[in-house]
């Protein structure tokens, strides 16, 4: 077989599985630019074959176009992938993959480098980092591709890198939402004074760390009353776990916030919502209905999400507050 059938095998096993020449070099201990002779016609070392293949994927048939052995399936290709990554590298390795994904599922020839929608994202990759930066037109760093089909979100900055899919229900995105009046508490609560830096406090400890009204009080400036009202409110809407403890003469009244990391995305993406006219998004709407459909046109009226019964918290207590006996 021609070496530049090899070369040209080694590109696509490498284009397929998202590695970029130099992590690829990288990773057989060669240069970029040998990757990119080798591709370009060039036959690596017949010694590294087999390390070639280990790293795009594939078997030496497969590099030298023999099919005696059954295609591997994506799963299997990406299950090897983040078996061969380092530990530490398997979240970026995946990020890197899923963006990859995201590019070609919002291509409009999938697996063309020159498709717009493809060409421009790879083009916002750590657009932070260089020059671009202070060009005259900012290149933006974070993408939408909206489809019909659902939708994809991903920040492709140098500092902060993260890539979402969200596939829409057949029966559309309002049939997964709970009602108006459920949001409007939540965004009610969180308006309150100080009721949001409290949740977050909770979020400040290692997991499952508990803390109590004395430990608000002194990290936020508190008044130990207002302290404990918020604590409660967050108790009954849930959004804290409560507990007593016995000590030794008394019993001691503990907070923690339930296992729920959606808190970062919850105001990641509450954050874009601020538009502050600075940033920019590469936007590629794809998406021909609207994000509720016409037959579910508003999220429903009804509410789910009611706050737990305040004599309930206070009865576990094994002790009173004068505002205790107003319940």
């Amino acid at each position: 077989m021609a070496s530049s059938a090899v070369g040209k095998m080694i590109a696509a096993f490498r284009e397929r599985t998202g590695i970029s020449q130099g992590d690829f070099g990288k990773r057989l201990n060669v240069s970029a630019q040998a990757v990119s002779r080798w591709e370009r016609g060039g036959m690596p070392d017949t010694a590294l074959l087999p390390k070639i293949a280990e790293v795009i994927g594939c078997s030496l048939d497969d590099l030298y176009d023999i099919s005696t052995a059954r295609t591997k399936t994506m799963e299997e290709l990406l299950t090897q992938e983040l078996r061969d990554t380092p530990p530490e590298q398997r979240m970026q390795r995946a990020v890197q993959l899923a963006w990859h994904l995201m590019k070609l599922n919002g291509s409009t020839v999938v697996g063309d480098s020159a498709d717009p929608t493809f060409a421009a994202a790879t083009a916002c990759e750590d657009a932070d980092k260089d020059d671009r930066s202070s060009a005259r037109v900012q290149q933006p760093t974070n993408c939408y591709i909206s489809s019909d089909k659902g939708l994809m979100y991903a920040s492709v900055a140098a500092k902060f890198k993260y890539v979402m899919f969200m596939q829409e229900p057949d029966d559309g995105f309002a049939s997964i939402m709970n009602g108006i009046n459920d949001y409007q508490k939540l965004f009610s609560l969180f308006g309150k004074e100080h009721r949001l830096a409290v949740y977050l406090l909770g979020f400040s400890l290692p997991p499952n760390k508990q803390f109590t009204l004395d430990y608000v009080c002194t990290q936020l400036g508190l008044s130990r009353e207002l302290a404990q009202e918020i604590l409660d409110e967050l108790c009954e809407y849930r959004m804290l776990n409560y507990l007593s403890i016995q000590a030794a003469e008394h019993c001691v009244d503990t907070y923690a916030v339930p296992e729920n990391a959606a808190i970062v995305p919850f105001l990641y993406f509450g954050k874009t919502l601020m538009r502050d006219g600075k940033s920019y998004v590469l936007c590629a709407r794809l998406r021909e209905s609207p994000l509720f459909r016409a037959e579910q046109s508003r999220v429903p009226q009804s509410s789910s999400w009611t706050p737990g019964n305040s004599k309930d918290i206070a009865r576990h207590r094994p002790w009173s507050r004068a505002k205790d006996k107003d319940f």
